[in-house]
């Protein structure tokens, strides 16, 4: 387990720095589905002074069932189609307050990865976007992502030591929990995976361009072959 969690890494790592590309401008929640980044009934979470907001996404990347301290609110409105808009209005109708600077992005956390979405919607704009130069952004994006893996890592450490000291009859019991890592970052692994086939693909066809003109390419003639004789 550790291994394959260690491999996961590696992969994630090298696909960042292979990649190179970064931020997304605009986006909205159904992007960060369509990515396999977080799923439909995920729940989305942020703190205002002493106010405890979650929502729910639907599969249309959504917010609706929002609570405010364990308490249901905007009971009957529609859905909220806009990350923004969910956290105004929290905001504004739950807590009563108006402020003109509170970044969405960078205050709302996606519960089953850890992260908040400023850092899935980077994860997202580095595979999903045309290539655009690597930003601070994503190197710290890339960061947060590893210390969230290296978590998990120690977990497994932590377990596989709990089961060595079973084997060897130091201890009566061991941790046999199971350690499920998030969608993210199976999905980051995938992709690399997917990297790694497409980019086979394409250095194969670029060989195979290049035998091909090897094989219509001709040897340098003499000058005397091609000028005619009574012009030398």
């Amino acid at each position: 387990m550790v291994s394959l969690t260690l491999g996961i890494f590696y992969k994630i790592f090298r696909y960042i720095i292979y990649s190179s590309r970064g931020l997304v401008i605009t986006m909205s929640l159904i992007h960060l589905i369509n990515a396999s980044l977080i799923s439909a009934n995920d729940e989305i979470y942020f703190n205002f002074k002493d106010e405890y907001f979650v929502g729910t996404v639907d599969e249309l990347g959504m917010l609706y069932k929002t609570t405010c301290n364990g308490r249901e609110v905007f009971i009957g409105k529609l859905p909220y189609e806009n990350l923004t808009d969910w956290a105004d209005a929290c905001i504004q109708d739950i807590s009563k307050a108006y402020i003109t600077r509170f970044s969405a992005w960078k205050r709302c956390t996606h519960r089953d990865s850890g992260l908040i979405l400023n850092n899935l919607r980077q994860l997202c704009g580095i595979f999903a976007v045309a290539k655009i130069p690597v930003t601070n952004a994503t190197i710290v994006t890339l960061q947060q992502t590893i210390s969230l893996l290296m978590k998990y890592v120690r977990l497994l450490k932590k377990q596989n030591e709990s089961y060595r000291l079973y084997v060897y009859a130091e201890a009566e019991e061991f941790d046999d929990t199971p350690i499920v890592l998030p969608p993210s970052i199976l999905t980051v692994a995938k992709l690399y995976d997917r990297y790694l086939h497409d980019k086979c693909i394409t250095e194969h066809k670029i060989e195979k361009t290049k035998q091909r003109g090897r094989k219509i390419s001709r040897p340098n003639q003499n000058i005397s072959q091609i000028v005619p004789s009574h012009i030398v």
